[in-house]
């Protein structure tokens, strides 16, 4: 089965989750990551999309996270655990949020 979904933004890793939607964390302005490749104390926006699933089919997109790159610069993949999201960074600390709704 093969389907398409535009999330509008740079991807970086994806990873699923024990119902089978898919988490992935992006970089919503592609020039400033590229930035902040060179230069990690460049501020990168960060960003992690959550793809729904049913049956193996993407059915919805949110963005449960966003952030100007202050809190976390540079994600580069999120892992929703038990109410929790875990977001890495290629250059800065983890970030671990409380989901109270997805």
């Amino acid at each position: 089965m093969f389907q398409t979904w535009p999330t509008y933004t740079l991807h970086d890793n994806a990873v699923v989750d024990e119902n089978g939607d898919i988490w992935i964390a992006g970089h919503s302005v592609c020039y400033k990551i590229l930035m902040y490749l060179e230069d990690p104390k460049v501020i990168s926006p960060s960003q992690v999309l959550r793809l729904k699933t049913k049956d193996g089919l993407i059915t919805d997109m949110t963005e449960p996270f966003a952030d100007d790159g202050k809190l976390i610069s540079g994600s580069s993949v999120a892992l929703y655990v038990k109410n929790k999201l875990f977001i890495g960074s290629i250059y800065s600390q983890t970030v671990v949020c409380d989901v109270e709704y997805i």
